[in-house]
C-alpha cells in the first residue's frame, strides 16, 4: 500500500477518509490463462468492429431517442466487458458504461503488479480524459463528476480519489448530485454558478429520459459540454437490446464486419431473447434454462435466476421492459463465484477485475474484489 500512495501522494487523503475500499478488496487472487484473456480481448475488438458499422448504427438508432442517436464524435471511458468464464472458454454475460471500481483494480493491479497493460493506468486515464475533451478546444477543463443521491452511493469514496487525481492533474473538479446542475444560456452551471465544460458521468438514468435529467440531455445534445460516458456509446453498446440484436443469426448476417469477428460474437454472448419473444405457458416449463433481467437494469438489480423464479413473478414482469438470457454458470473460486470485469477505452483492455461473490447474482455485499493475473 505505501508503495502506491508514495507513487500517488494525492490519493492518499482520499483512501484514508474514505476508507470504504477496504471492505471491498480481498487478497483472493483470479488465474486468467493468456488464452482466455485473448478471447476476452477479440470480444471486445469484435464489438468496436459493430459499434463502427453504419449498418449496426442503423439498426441501433431505429426507434430510438434524439440523445441515443446523437453522436458527439468522441467515445466514452472506463467502459466496461462482464464475462463468465466457462469450460469452453469466456461468454459475455453484459457491457457496462457507468462502470465502478476501476480505482480499485488499478490499485490491486499496481499494488501486485498484475496490469494486463504496459502502461500505467494513471496515464491511460489521462489520455482519455483528454482524448475525450480535444473537441471542446481546451486543456483546462472544469470537470463535474455527477450521480444521484451522492452521501448514499457505496462508491462515493471512489468519486473522492477521482476528484483528487483530476485536481493533480490542473483542472478544476467538482462532485455534483444530478440536480445541483442546470443548463443556462448554453452553459451547465452548479449551484456556484460554476461553468462545467466536462462531466464524468456516473448517473444510471443511462439515456438521460427522466424529467428531472432534461437539463442534462439538453446539455449532452449542445456538444458544449462533454459527456463520458454519455447516451450514444450506452445505445451502441451498453443497451441489452443490442445483446438480442447479435443472437439472431440474420442480423450478424446483415453487417459487413470480417467472419472472424461474426463466429466471436456467436460463440462468446449467450441467446438473449425478449421475454415477449416465448409463448407465457411454454417458457414457465424451461425457465430453469434463462436469466431474466430488466433492459435498462444496473447492479443486478431486479434480475431473476430461472431455477428461482416463481410462475406468479414470471407472469409479472412478462412485458417488452424484460429480456430472457440463456444461463452461463458463474465461474468459481474457493467458496465463491466470480464474474470477470474488464475496463476498456474504446478497442482497448485496460484493467481487469474480479468480483466475487455468494448467493444467486453478482453483488458487493458477500464476498469483494479480487486481483487478476494472466497465465500461460
Amino acid at each position: 500500500m505505501n508503495s502506491f500512495f508514495n507513487k500517488y501522494p494525492e490519493l492518499k487523503k482520499s483512501f484514508c477518509r474514505y476508507p470504504a475500499y477496504q471492505n471491498l478488496l480481498t487478497k483472493d487472487c483470479v488465474s486468467l490463462s493468456l488464452k482466455n484473456f485473448n478471447t476476452c480481448v477479440a470480444v471486445i475488438e469484435a464489438f468496436w468492429m459493430l459499434r463502427e458499422n453504419n449498418e449496426y448504427r442503423k439498426i441501433a438508432y431505429t426507434g430510438a431517442s434524439l440523445q441515443a442517436r446523437h453522436d458527439p464524435q468522441h467515445y466514452s471511458m472506463l467502459m466496461c466487458f462482464d464475462f463468465h468464464i466457462t469450460p469452453l472458454g469466456p461468454k459475455l454475460i453484459e457491457i457496462n458504461t457507468n462502470a465502478a471500481f476501476s480505482m480499485l483494480a488499478w490499485y490491486l493491479s499496481y499494488t501486485y503488479d498484475c496490469n494486463i497493460q504496459k502502461t500505467s493506468f494513471d496515464k491511460l486515464l489521462k489520455n482519455m480524459v483528454s482524448e475525450e475533451s480535444q473537441y471542446l478546444g481546451s486543456e483546462n477543463l472544469n470537470i463535474a463528476i455527477i450521480d444521484e443521491d451522492l452521501q448514499n452511493q457505496k462508491s462515493f469514496f471512489e468519486f473522492k480519489y477521482f476528484e483528487a487525481l483530476f485536481k493533480s492533474w490542473g483542472h478544476g473538479v467538482e462532485i455534483c448530485d444530478t440536480q445541483d446542475l442546470s443548463f443556462t444560456d448554453n452553459k451547465l452551471l452548479t449551484n456556484d454558478g460554476e461553468k462545467i465544460n466536462f462531466v464524468y458521468n456516473r448517473c444510471c438514468d443511462f439515456l438521460f429520459e427522466q424529467p428531472k435529467h432534461e437539463h442534462l440531455k439538453k446539455a449532452f445534445l449542445s456538444n458544449l459540454v462533454c459527456f463520458t460516458p454519455n447516451p450514444h456509446e450506452y445505445n451502441l453498446l451498453a443497451n441489452k437490446q443490442r445483446l438480442i440484436d447479435v443472437s439472431k443469426p440474420e442480423f450478424l448476417d446483415s453487417i459487413n464486419i470480417e467472419e472472424f469477428y461474426k463466429d466471436i460474437i456467436k460463440n462468446t454472448v449467450p441467446r438473449s431473447f425478449n421475454i415477449t419473444d416465448f409463448d407465457l405457458e411454454k417458457l414457465k416449463k424451461i425457465k430453469s434454462n434463462y436469466v431474466f433481467k430488466p433492459k435498462k437494469s444496473y447492479g443486478s438489480k431486479a434480475v431473476y435466476l430461472g431455477k428461482s423464479i416463481s410462475n406468479t413473478r414470471l407472469s409479472s414482469i412478462y412485458n417488452d421492459n424484460f429480456m430472457v438470457q440463456e444461463y452461463v454458470p458463474p465461474s468459481k473460486i474457493n467458496d465463491f463465484k466470480y464474474d470477470l470485469r474488464i475496463y476498456v477505452y474504446k478497442n482497448e483492455a485496460q484493467l481487469a477485475l474480479a468480483r466475487l461473490y455468494k448467493g444467486q447474482v453478482t453483488n458487493t455485499n458477500t464476498g469483494g474484489l479480487a486481483r487478476v493475473i494472466l497465465q500461460d
